[in-house]
């Protein structure tokens, strides 16, 4: 043989034998090795479960909204009832305020309430007439909505009127209200003899202007969805300019200075729903409702027996309970929209808000700024005409946090969960990051403002939501 060749082949062969040899010598500590990779109990098994909901319509009777809509108007519908929707506006004191220029003699040439907005729910074909009074009584220092606004507009002073019919053009849409004179004079006399008026917005509101508060009188087929009111007082004033002559000559230009609502001053929404008691019996086939703002929604429970069940059935996977854990992992929820068989005013909402009951009275307050709310809410995607449907894509960790924290131990060393799973539906709006870096992000989640109705299909015995879970030890 080559002795080339059997050079080559001895390396290789010394290689194998040391290994061998290796193999035979070491620590007996480690010759069970490939066995502790998998022991006799699993490190992680998963498991395949669904929980039994039970589906029901229940009233909201108020939104929090931090939104700087309101909506004026009235519908009448033949699926989901009548609504009713005015309000009271306030309007932002400017620091320091003083009149642009000076009015000749000084005169104003007028006054308008100006009412603008987004677009029009329901028949935009009928007329309306909306009215607007200046109020004297103070308001709660609240953001929630209410039914009735008579307790603050007592005395009200009615300011002017005006019958429009919605456009259904794109780009600015606005009624404007011709109100006294007087309202604009009085500005101009309280910018130089109470200029302390101007210096906050309680001393603004608590001598100058409390608000304005704006509803419909006649027609009952739209709502306006307004997004800002504004006061804005006209005049005219004298200057000097040259003329083509270069001589300088007098002139007589308009201006005006406006006030305004916005986003960071509440507006008193009046919300008013009629004929609910249809949409909160109980329905034989399985259907609940939501109608918004602050009307109906649907609640979903699954009883505290039946998360009990669940618990035993994630500790049953193990024979000992030292060391052993669990967690949730999935749990899509898909909610199918019935679609009614007459013409309905109300669309569905765009998207929906699922959260625990008890959260709701501070969610809207702290939303997504509180990392504890914000982690057991769940927003769905958004409805699809053609799939008809809202879709949650995993509400676990939601039933889980709700388990672990309402968990009790018996006497025989069993757990079991000690209070019933209580959600509600909700539609919302989201309000998504503007900046290059954070683009697309969810910055805001408001209740949403805006008429909306649906129909949900669950099935007469309620509906089951499949889970899956997976238990572990803890090995050191």
């Amino acid at each position: 043989m080559n002795r080339t060749l059997l050079n080559t082949l001895q390396i290789p062969l010394l290689i194998c034998i040391l290994c061998a040899l290796g193999l035979v010598s070491c620590n007996d500590a480690y010759s069970t090795l490939g066995g502790s990779l998998r022991p006799e109990r699993d490190l992680v098994t998963a498991r395949g479960d669904s929980l039994l909901f039970r589906a029901e319509t229940v009233p909201l009777d108020s939104i929090y909204s931090r939104s700087a809509i309101s909506l004026l108007g009235q519908i009448s519908d033949p699926v989901f009832g009548d609504f009713e929707a005015c309000y009271i506006s306030r309007l932002q004191c400017a620091p320091g305020f003083t009149f642009t220029k000076t009015p000749i003699k000084d005169r104003i040439d007028s006054v308008t309430i100006e009412l603008s907005y987004l677009s029009a729910v329901g028949d935009t074909t009928t007329w309306g007439k909306a009215q607007v009074y200046e109020i004297t009584q103070p308001l709660p220092k609240s953001r929630y909505s209410v039914d009735d606004l008579t307790p603050y507009t007592q005395g009200a002073k009615l300011l002017g009127e005006v019958t429009y019919q919605p456009s259904d053009t794109t780009g600015f849409k606005g009624l404007v209200v011709r109100v006294p004179n007087e309202l604009g004079e009085r500005f101009l006399k309280a910018s130089r003899e109470h200029p302390e008026w101007f210096t906050s917005q309680e001393a603004f509101e608590s001598n100058l202007l409390r608000g304005l508060y704006v509803t419909s009188t006649t027609g009952t087929g739209h709502i306006l969805s307004i997004y800002s009111t504004a006061l804005r007082i006209f005049y005219t004033f004298e200057t000097t300019q040259k003329a083509s002559t270069g001589k300088d000559s007098t002139v007589y230009k308009p201006a005006w200075e406006i006030f305004s609502s916005n986003k960071s001053l509440y507006a008193l929404n009046s919300l008013k729903h009629s004929h609910l008691e249809e949409l909160l019996k109980p329905s034989p086939d399985g259907k609940t409702y939501i109608k918004s703002p602050a009307g109906v929604v649907t609640k979903l429970t699954c009883s505290k027996e039946e998360l009990s069940r669940l618990l035993h059935e994630y500790e049953a996977m193990s024979k000992d309970k030292q060391d052993f854990g669990w967690v949730m992992n999935e749990g899509k929820l898909q909610i199918s929209v019935d679609i009614p068989n007459v013409d309905t005013h109300f669309n569905p909402p765009p998207q929906l808000l699922l959260i625990p009951r008890d959260s709701v009275a501070h969610f809207f307050v702290k939303s997504i700024n509180d990392p504890l709310v914000a982690s057991t809410s769940f927003v769905s995607g958004r409805y699809s005409v053609l799939d008809r449907n809202y879709t949650f894509s995993n509400i676990s960790h939601l039933i889980e946090a709700h388990m672990r924290d309402n968990m009790a131990t018996d006497a025989d060393g069993n757990h079991r969960v000690t209070k019933d799973l209580e959600l509600l539906l909700i539609p919302v709006a989201t309000e998504l990051a503007s900046t290059p870096s954070s683009s697309g992000q969810t910055v805001a989640i408001t209740n949403l403002l805006y008429p909306s109705a649906v129909q949900l299909r669950w099935g007469p015995q309620g509906f089951k939501l499949g889970v899956i879970g997976t238990g572990f030890y803890n090995r050191r």
